[in-house]
């Protein structure tokens, strides 16, 4: 009994000091010497967790989500409780696109843990475009109840305006964003998304003429350049120089316009296949209504491999498109395209009225009316343009 002990005391501290040399190459960029001291910890003791972890952590970094995977598993099968593989586990099944799995782990980690907010975040998020935003409110309610402190929280006022943003209330989101965008930690996603809003306060179509939305415009253009002159990272990131690009072009000015696409075409020199450069490039080259040019940088986005860090950028790309083909009676193809986003994002609105709006080309009223009805909920019942649209089908259909 005592040599049992013994020799198990001995490989947990083998163990320890392999783990120990693992985080030492580590800290030098060695991670290939990492993973072998860090496996060795794990043979000499295979319940150890901090070797487990941080094989996890290195495994995600490289991009082998399968081998992530795995150690999140055994490492909540060693500990059900463990926070950080939860939010591991949940976020892979995120980038893996399996939507149910992952609203499942980060829910169950929600219930434990109210005021994860990072967590509330991302199943925000994903409940958005499983099309069930409404089932956030449970989880919003949850964290706000679970501390007298928990509505004066960044985290929490930042997940209140994602939800906000996404039931299509730009002024309260904007508002809401407004609070937290000097926090530490959520301070530049809320800027980020602020810069969106008052680029596409109604998620309209840059490129679209009226001469009342453009004097409107130039005003949201000052905010947007301010919201971003005061983010305190420099160099911005890649994300964030795009969006500077973004209020170039939606100046219309040439030279501002050139700038631009001087600026994306040295991010795409650095990353040729950059989803949200090649966005901005094509939006640029739609205002200048070069649309053969703009068609042409949407087809490559369109045959790249969906990633799910620029989820939101192939959606657009791919209704971009989609609009192209629309206007040039392509409507097979618009159609292929918009059931493409439904597939990655079920309350994209835009994606469910260009479908009404082929079948209405088709004289098809009860199917336009169908896609105008899911248009309608999905923006929250709050676009005068849609209601119009879906009450002229309801006619047209007899209804």
């Amino acid at each position: 009994m005592y040599a049992a002990d013994s020799l198990r005391e001995q490989r947990g501290v083998a163990a320890d000091i392999s783990y120990t040399l693992a985080e030492h190459y580590l800290k030098l960029g060695e991670d290939h010497k990492a993973k072998i001291y860090y496996s060795q910890a794990l043979k000499a003791q295979n319940s150890h967790e901090a070797s487990m972890m941080a094989l996890a952590r290195l495994y995600l970094r490289k991009g082998d989500l399968e081998a992530c995977q795995n150690q999140c598993l055994t490492l909540k099968r060693l500990d059900p409780g463990n926070e950080e593989a939860t939010l591991m586990l949940a976020d892979l099944m995120f980038r893996k696109n399996q939507d149910g799995d992952a609203m499942y782990h980060f829910g169950v980690l929600l219930e434990q843990q109210p005021r994860h907010y990072v967590a509330l975040s991302k199943l925000i998020t994903l409940l958005k475009r499983a099309g069930k935003l409404e089932e956030a409110n449970r989880f919003i309610k949850l964290a706000d109840r679970s501390s007298p402190r928990a509505s004066h929280e960044a985290g929490f006022r930042f997940c209140k305006a994602l939800f906000a943003r996404f039931s299509n209330d730009p002024h309260t989101a904007i508002k809401l964003f407004n609070m937290v965008r000097h926090s530490g930690e959520w301070g530049e996603a809320a800027a980020e998304n602020m810069v969106e809003i008052y680029l596409s306060p109604e998620n309209e179509n840059m490129w679209e003429d009226g001469e009342e939305k453009d004097a409107s415009m130039q005003e949201s253009i000052k905010v947007a350049e301010k919201l971003l002159r005061e983010i305190p990272a420099r160099p911005l990131s890649t994300r964030q120089q795009v969006l500077e690009c973004y209020t170039l072009i939606a100046t219309k000015v040439k030279g501002n316009i050139d700038n631009a696409q001087s600026r994306l075409a040295e991010i795409l020199r650095a990353d040729r296949d950059n989803v949200p450069a090649l966005l901005c490039l094509a939006t640029a080259l739609m205002v200048q209504k070069l649309t053969p040019k703009a068609r042409n940088q949407l087809k490559r986005i369109a045959k790249m491999n969906f990633l799910q860090d620029y989820a939101d950028e192939f959606v657009r790309a791919w209704l971009m498109l989609a609009d192209i083909y629309i206007q040039a009676g392509k409507y097979d193809l618009a159609q292929e395209l918009c059931k493409r986003c439904l597939g990655f994002d079920k309350s994209c609105a835009r994606a469910w009225e260009h479908m009404g709006h082929i079948m209405e080309k088709e004289h098809s009223y009860i199917d336009a009316a169908e896609h105008y009805q899911n248009a309608w909920h999905f923006q929250h019942e709050s676009s005068a343009t849609i209601g119009y649209k879906l009450a002229f089908n309801y006619l047209k259909a007899k209804k």
